[in-house]
């Protein structure tokens, strides 16, 4: 009800999670509604009248939903926690 409400036409969605695996694909942009019966979020932006789409990347021939993992900004922020963890325990 709320995404009729809505103005927008279409629905972008952005995996917030290092790697995008099955809560993207199936959760959220799965294509079949699941053995419970259960759609995903964007079957129902679908049934509402939105056009969906999720941020994707092509990594050794095959697209990915684009998890966090896949932004060198990100990886260089995780592997300075890395580094400043070592540096701490260091003996």
């Amino acid at each position: 009800a709320r995404a009729k409400a809505c103005k927008a036409k279409k629905v972008r969605f952005i995996p917030f999670m290092y790697v995008a695996g099955d809560h993207i694909m199936n959760d959220i942009m799965g294509a079949e509604p699941e053995d419970d019966g259960e759609f995903s979020w964007s079957l129902q932006m679908k049934k509402a009248g939105l056009r969906t789409s999720a941020t994707t990347v092509r990594y050794k021939g095959r697209e990915y939903f684009k998890g966090l993992g896949f932004y060198p900004e990100v990886n260089s922020i995780y592997i300075e926690g890395i580094v400043r963890l070592l540096k701490k325990f260091e003996m």
